[in-house]
C-alpha cells in the first residue's frame, strides 16, 4: 500500500481507528530512537577501548614510526 493510498483511507477510519494508527507510528518511532541511541553507546564504548589501545600502544612503542 502506497503513503498516497494510505493518506486517502484516512478519513474513513474512526477515531479509535486513527489513534491507534497513531500509536503505531510513535512506536515505530521509539523503537528507531532506541536503536540508534543503542548503536550511538557502542559506538562510544568502541572508541574508549580504541582510545585505551592507543594508549597502551603508545606506552609500550614510544619513539616507533609506523611509516618506516
Amino acid at each position: 500500500m502506497s503513503l498516497r493510498e494510505i493518506v486517502s483511507a484516512l478519513p474513513n477510519l474512526d477515531r479509535s481507528e486513527r489513534r491507534e494508527l497513531a500509536q503505531r507510528i510513535f512506536d515505530f518511532a521509539d523503537e528507531e530512537t532506541a536503536l540508534l541511541a543503542d548503536c550511538d553507546r557502542q559506538a562510544a564504548e568502541r572508541f574508549l577501548i580504541l582510545e585505551k589501545l592507543e594508549a597502551q600502544d603508545g606506552e609500550t612503542d614510544t619513539g616507533r614510526r609506523l611509516d618506516g
